[in-house]
């Protein structure tokens, strides 16, 4: 009987121990994400340098929480997501957690949410996705600079701009010496967002915009002239201005056709150029003339603005120096 007794209780033990090695087993098969799952979120991350892992689960309690509706889920993920891409990216990976769960309702919500996202806001999520690797990178580390750098981009291919618009939306964000970067940026983005599998509009409308900034490529050499004409201007001691100063001045010149020198004399007053300076204004004449010249047709809305432009700035040039000789 005591023998009996002691294989029952043996038994008995080494049952129980059996459950509970696989509750625990079971438990921390519930805390620990499939693998699956942590493939998805490393799939996102390597995209989007910017995600936020430890978000997701703040996002799933709020979405869990109040057995969210549609419109509210995707309001928390915007509260908590000013990026669109990683909007997105977060509310993709919370449909297929709440899926694992069991919690189909709340998964396709969730699904609803991330279609509606795309429908209002696809090019810029796309584009995120497709060039946040690049912005990071160009950034070397600095959040904020990649974030303006993936608008930047967004900003560019949501809109029609041709190599002028982008010109002076460059020179408005970096001035003359970020010049070169910025084109550098937007030319890596252009081929990465044309390379990959979803581009975040027609591929022929990004080939677009990628053969004006061969135009723009040119502008270098346009600045390094401009910064020799600032600096002769400094040397007289007149006026201080930066080479980007002067270019901004110069846009207007440049994006409508200039009929006759009345648009072009007020030009020099803007650059600071008083109208008792014959001398310096004649030559600030000459300089803007090679200038303009410099700067690609294509940047010119055509042929015939660019012809016209050149002639009134000539003009203006003759106006006035023929103001000095009578003087």
């Amino acid at each position: 009987m005591e023998q009996a007794k002691e294989e029952r209780t043996f038994g008995f033990s080494e049952a129980m121990e059996s459950k509970g090695l696989a509750a625990r087993k079971i438990s921390e098969e519930r805390r620990a994400p499939p693998l699956s799952a942590v493939h998805e979120i490393e799939s996102y991350f390597e995209r989007l340098p910017c995600f936020d892992r430890a978000e997701l689960q703040g996002l799933l309690r709020d979405i869990r929480s109040d057995d969210s509706a549609l419109q509210d889920i995707l309001r928390k993920v915007r509260w908590r997501f000013a990026d669109p891409s990683c909007a997105y990216a977060e509310l993709d990976l919370a449909a297929r957690e709440l899926r694992r769960e069991g919690l189909d309702k709340l998964a396709v919500r969730t699904d609803g949410a991330k279609a509606q996202l795309m429908a209002e806001q696809g090019v810029a999520v796309r584009a995120g996705l497709n060039i946040s690797v690049a912005a990071s990178e160009l950034a070397a580390g600095d959040q904020g600079l990649a974030a303006e750098l993936r608008d930047f981009y967004r900003a560019t291919v949501s809109s029609d701009p041709g190599p002028f618009q982008v010109y002076r939306e460059i020179l408005r964000k970096s001035g003359v010496e970020g010049f070169a970067w910025r084109v550098a940026f937007l030319t890596r983005a252009l081929g990465e967002d044309i390379a990959s599998a979803g581009p975040s509009v027609e591929p022929a409308r990004l080939y677009e915009i990628l053969s004006g900034l061969s135009a723009l490529r040119v502008l270098d050499t346009v600045h390094e002239s401009c910064e020799k004409m600032v600096e002769r201007m400094r040397r007289r001691n007149i006026i201080n201005i930066t080479a980007a100063g002067v270019m901004w001045h110069l846009l207007p010149l440049v994006e409508d056709p200039v009929p006759g020198p009345s648009k072009v004399i007020p030009f020099l007053e803007r650059l600071g150029i008083p109208p008792v300076h014959l001398d310096l204004q004649i030559a600030a004449l000459c300089d803007c003339r090679n200038l303009l010249a410099m700067i690609p047709v294509g940047v010119y809305r055509d042929l015939e603005a660019r012809e016209s432009t050149l002639r009134a700035v000539e003009e203006a040039m003759d106006i006035r120096i023929e103001q000095e000789e009578s003087a």
